[in-house]
């Protein structure tokens, strides 16, 4: 009721006092459970229900939407999650790991969220990554041209082979540049670039 009441007149009652106090904050409330049912059974204050249902936006369940919206949503969630790094590619989920995300969908948004924050920091707290110079700041500006282009760099034979310069091994440049490793072992036969530790030539 108090909150109601907030919402309604935009004052607020300090703690343990009818001292009153206005405020322009605003209040956003998310829920699972259908308050209307709630209210019916003497659950939920119906003086704030009326007031919530005036502007209510409802979230679709993820089992309704299609593997492309889903994987719309893993982008989403990994761009917020990875936009403090530098080499954002090198973390980003691959696109084998969304398949693994939407072969077994969590139960919910919040579910969908932990599994990419999970994979990041999976990525990026053991040694996928060890010999990418984070550290650094990032500061090799043949790195940072690949990062940006990431999956198009593939198609580039001279950043292909800066790449190998830097990492001599293929699951590091796939790491780099967030595509499958069969991608990059295709590119290199390609561009006659040598991998003697995994027999590519």
């Amino acid at each position: 009721s108090y909150l109601a009441e907030y919402i309604a007149r935009g004052q607020y009652r300090l703690f343990e006092s009818e001292q009153k106090m206005s405020s322009a904050a605003r209040i956003l409330c998310s829920s699972n459970q259908m308050l209307s049912d709630l209210v019916q059974h003497g659950r939920f204050c119906p003086e704030l229900h009326a007031l919530l249902k005036k502007q209510t936006v409802t979230i679709p369940s993820l089992f309704s939407l299609n593997p492309e919206e889903i994987d719309s949503v893993i982008n989403g969630f990994s761009e917020t999650l990875i936009s403090s790094y530098a080499a954002k590619n090198i973390f980003a989920p691959t696109e084998k790991d969304k398949q693994k995300i939407i072969e077994q969908l969590p139960a919910s948004f919040h579910g969908l969220k932990t599994r990419v924050e999970q994979i990041i920091f999976k990525k990026s707290e053991h040694g996928a990554v060890e010999s990418i110079p984070i550290d650094q700041g990032f500061q090799d500006p043949v790195l940072i041209h690949a990062a940006r282009l990431g999956k198009q760099a593939l198609k580039d034979p001279e950043i292909m082979a800066l790449l190998w310069s830097k990492f001599k091994n293929q699951n590091k440049i796939a790491l780099f540049l967030g595509v499958n490793r069969s991608s990059v072992n295709r590119r290199c036969k390609a561009f006659q670039i040598t991998d003697n530790s995994q027999g590519v030539a």
